[in-house]
């Protein structure tokens, strides 16, 4: 199974394409800083310069996964509408993957995360022992995840006794809980963690058949209409003043 992964919820633009559990490319595009623009904008052009240099077309893909944030909400809603059209336009099964998810991944017991959200507000999400279908190395989310007021963390703390905070919150509220703390772990590149969940996800799966029985199969079950951001808060935006 062929599958291309790609995430823009942070600064940078992160992707990767995998073949079955083996990773064959990735890649990282960082801002450009001479010119200001949005590495979301370089989605389209970054996915054929690694298509190309695998020799892959995108007719060879069986699946697109997705970052949902949260984050950036610009990256956010171009990478969604860029993988639900995508996915729509080569009929493949598209699935979304939170950051959430790839943190949870890289640990082995229950833990709480907790991110810069921005002001005086972080996004917030738990995970616990699981042996669900959707299951992330045994963990799944307790509760569904939220934007919270710094204020308001400490009610939550009592679902986790591990955090992992992003390093601009510990210092707000690290001293207020006794609760064990660390900073978030450096995740390298968010689609390859994506494109393993998302692979994890489609193993559990009944996928008995012939090829065009697995592959309707998914169609159904991971449609590219599914994929939605996870706006946790909603947009920043700055009304100009016009002057007459």
């Amino acid at each position: 199974m062929k599958i291309l992964s790609f995430d823009a919820s942070t600064a940078e633009l992160h992707l990767s394409i995998s073949e079955a559990s083996k990773l064959v490319a990735s890649e990282n595009v960082r801002p450009d800083s001479d010119r200001k623009r949005y590495t979301a904008s370089e989605i389209i052009p970054a996915i054929d310069s690694l298509l190309q240099g695998q020799n892959w077309q995108k007719t060879e893909l069986d699946a697109i996964v997705v970052g949902i944030g949260p984050g950036s909400f610009t990256g956010v809603r171009v990478a969604v509408v860029t993988g639900r059209t995508l996915g729509q336009a080569l009929s493949l099964p598209v699935l979304g993957v939170s950051i959430f998810d790839c943190y949870a991944k890289l640990m082995h017991e229950p833990v709480g995360i907790l991110i810069d959200a921005g002001g005086n507000s972080c996004y917030v999400a738990s995970y616990g022992l699981s042996e669900g279908h959707n299951n992330i190395d045994g963990l799944a989310e307790l509760d569904q995840p939220k934007c919270v007021k710094l204020e308001s963390l400490a009610q939550l703390f009592s679902s986790s006794d591990r955090w992992l905070v992003s390093p601009s919150l510990l210092e707000k509220v690290g001293s207020d809980t006794s609760v064990k703390m660390e900073p978030l772990p450096d995740l390298n590149n968010i689609a390859v963690l994506q494109s393993e969940i998302a692979l994890h996800r489609l193993s559990l799966r009944e996928l008995a058949g012939d090829g065009a029985t697995r592959r309707a199969r998914l169609l159904k079950e991971f449609p590219y209409q599914s994929i939605r951001p996870l706006y946790l808060r909603q947009a920043s935006i700055t009304l100009k003043s016009h002057v007459n």
